[in-house]
């Protein structure tokens, strides 16, 4: 197959093919013999390269690079990738193979070393969220908590007012990871660091509270999601008080939803911190709301509990 590595995927992802399938082509050997693999020029092949070195080799394939313009850009550009092909157009290179390789990870590199945690690429944000979600299967959900956080910071620089949707930042970062996906992975992240350091309870409520402000319009899945992590949260710091509100809070936002009610049902029941009767009209008034089939079998199971109990109490 003749497809160029700046289109788009064969696959139909969407995603440039250079960021898409060619590895997996490349390894299987459909483009290139496995002997020339060993030859790609790679991040850790130019990050051993001096500074200076990377900047003479730019001013070699045709880009003038100074560093003053290159750190305005880094504040333009979401990616080295973008940054890179930025390059190509205005300077008008005809670069292929190694060469065009090289120009983008020399801007990754040279981003990570020139520039600050202000402006972080979209390159640089993937590999912290990687490492995030690494340090998390290994059960170190602080670190992961930490290094996760640090991503929001960076993905932060790019919201309008405008953006009312977490969608609204897919394009921009999608060649890498889906923001979306990320920001549901924080926020259970946070809650699993908690366990471990209650301060990640504080962070949570704040991380979540923050999403639902900026994105508000999001999916109605991800914003009760961010407000149940909030009450639990609090529930978990010992403020029963707020985090009753907080469930409240969602049932009003959400009166059609069964979770809604469910929650609030399970904080008086299942967490005793309300009367039998009042889980009672919660898991009631799910049950009615219910349409999947799971949903209502969860409810019945409650309601059976609870009935059994209020019967044992008369």
């Amino acid at each position: 197959m003749k497809i160029g590595r700046n289109e788009r995927c064969y696959c139909g992802s969407g995603i440039k093919y250079k960021r898409c399938c060619l590895q997996i082509d490349e390894k299987l050997g459909l483009l290139r013999p496995i002997a020339e693999l060993t030859s790609l020029v790679t991040y850790k092949f130019v990050d051993q390269m001096s500074t200076v070195e990377i900047e003479q080799r730019l001013k070699r394939l045709g880009v003038p690079f100074n560093r003053e313009e290159f750190l305005e850009d880094i504040k333009v550009y979401v990616s080295a990738e973008d940054l890179a092909e930025n390059w190509f157009e205005t300077y008008s290179l005809e670069l292929n193979g190694e060469d065009e390789d090289f120009l983008i990870l020399a801007a990754w590199v040279l981003w990570d070393r020139l520039g600050s945690e202000e402006y972080l690429s979209r390159e640089r944000l993937a590999d912290m969220y990687e490492e995030g979600m690494e340090f998390a299967s290994k059960q170190d959900f602080v670190k992961a908590a930490s290094r996760m956080l640090a991503v929001w910071e960076g993905l932060k620089r790019w919201h309008r007012p405008e953006l009312q949707d977490i969608r609204d930042l897919h394009k921009p970062f999608q060649a890498d990871f889906f923001v979306s996906n990320f920001c549901q992975d924080l926020e259970l992240v946070l809650g699993n660091a908690g366990r471990e350091d209650k301060t990640y309870y504080e962070k949570q409520i704040a991380y979540c509270t923050e999403f639902c402000k900026l994105f508000p319009n999001s999916s109605e899945l991800i914003i009760q999601n961010m407000r149940y992590a909030i009450a639990d949260a609090y529930f978990k710091l010992g403020d029963s008080v707020e985090a009753e509100k907080q469930y409240k809070k969602t049932v009003v936002q959400f009166p059609q939803n069964s979770w809604g009610y469910m929650r609030l049902g399970d904080f008086y029941f299942l967490d005793r911190q309300g009367s039998l009767e009042d889980a009672l009209q919660c898991y009631e008034r799910a049950q009615q709301l219910a349409d999947d089939s799971m949903d209502i079998e969860m409810v019945e199971e409650r309601l059976e509990d609870i009935r059994a109990e209020l019967q044992k109490s008369e």
